[in-house]
């Protein structure tokens, strides 16, 4: 999805002020994201960053706040939909807990069979996408991606839906992910990505569902004992500012 066409980010910058004369003071604007540092979210959101800068001859800072510095991901939406926040990276999960629950079928396990599949169906669905957005107060810039999940837990490793029954399970904040714990037996505990590694730390939780890569960068590989792939769910993302 990050290969997908940008121009809307730049026609954002445009629209404030490309070939306008040099403003004493630039207009600022923040972008949050859970994101962590150092990964290639954190790489192309500072290449947005950049573009829009350069393009607005001046006129338009974006400062980005990784790594949950603003809040979870919900917290974040929230601040997005009253104008505190003017730009916002994420996961479709967060957006459809709160403001755009049509979104949530995006999150329902193995919704999708391949990388194609999904690029095929969110590039069809897009406009429709937009036009949710729109109502709820929120402007598509362009689909990202989260990737494929996979379960991290501590004790014996993932194979069947079995091995789910009784763990404490890290749950993103959204109705999916809950019904989806349930309905394997485990019990999910509603926590922000900021939340996560000292709960792992301290046995609050049992396990996570997540990406490698997300996994990695976020230390939580440090506190579970084994990682299944089980790809149960393609996580789109979204990047969308506040239409305030």
């Amino acid at each position: 999805m990050l290969r997908s066409c940008v121009v809307a980010v730049f026609a954002f910058a445009a629209l404030l002020c490309l070939g306008a004369p040099v403003r004493a003071e630039p207009v600022v604007a923040k972008c949050g994201s859970v994101a962590p540092e150092g990964t290639p979210w954190a790489e192309w959101l500072e290449g947005v960053k950049a573009r829009m800068e350069k393009e607005s001859n001046g006129n338009f800072k974006l400062k980005v706040f990784l790594s949950g510095k603003l809040g979870g991901e919900k917290e974040m939406v929230e601040d997005t939909k009253k104008g505190a926040l003017h730009m916002f990276g994420g996961s479709v999960g967060a957006l459809a807990s709160s403001h755009v629950p049509e979104l949530n079928v995006f999150e329902l396990p193995y919704l999708f069979t391949s990388d194609a599949e999904a690029d095929y169906v969110m590039n069809k669905v897009r406009g429709d996408v937009a036009k949710l957005l729109d109502q709820r107060g929120f402007v598509m810039v362009m689909w990202a991606e989260n990737g494929w999940h996979g379960y991290g837990v501590k004790g014996k490793c993932v194979e069947k839906l079995e091995d789910m029954k009784g763990k404490k399970m890290r749950s993103q904040e959204s109705f999916i992910h809950l019904e989806t714990y349930r309905a394997y037996g485990a019990s999910p505990v509603e926590m922000p990505v900021p939340e996560v590694m000292t709960a792992l730390q301290n046995n609050v939780v049992d396990g996570f569902s997540n990406t490698p890569l997300f996994s990695f960068a976020t230390s939580w590989h440090s506190g579970i004992d084994s990682y299944t792939y089980s790809k149960h769910i393609y996580q789109p993302a979204l990047i969308v500012l506040s239409k305030k």
